[in-house]
């Protein structure tokens, strides 16, 4: 049974995604309000910017593809990474 941490927002009520996915795969560039993440294996990393920095991203390429070849030559790196608690 999951026990989720005491993490809240007034006046909100929260949501819960469960998402599996391998080494080099990500999402396209997107916006949210608040939220709450927690990794048990591997690792997740975020990309940010402000909206009016927002650098571009070609839907047609990979996630992987952008962090190899253009994140590099970006010249504002912003991220956050958070790794799960279980040995690699």
């Amino acid at each position: 049974m999951y026990n989720p941490p005491p993490y809240q927002i007034p006046n909100l009520t929260g949501m819960y995604s469960f998402g599996v996915a391998a080494a080099g795969t990500g999402v396209p560039f997107h916006f949210h309000g608040a939220g709450f993440a927690e990794v048990i294996f591997g690792r997740k990393r975020w990309f940010m910017y402000p909206p009016e920095k927002q650098p571009a991203f070609n839907p047609n390429k990979t996630t992987l593809h952008w962090l190899e070849e253009e994140y590099p030559n970006l010249h504002e790196q912003f991220t956050s990474q958070i790794d799960g608690g279980m040995e690699h």
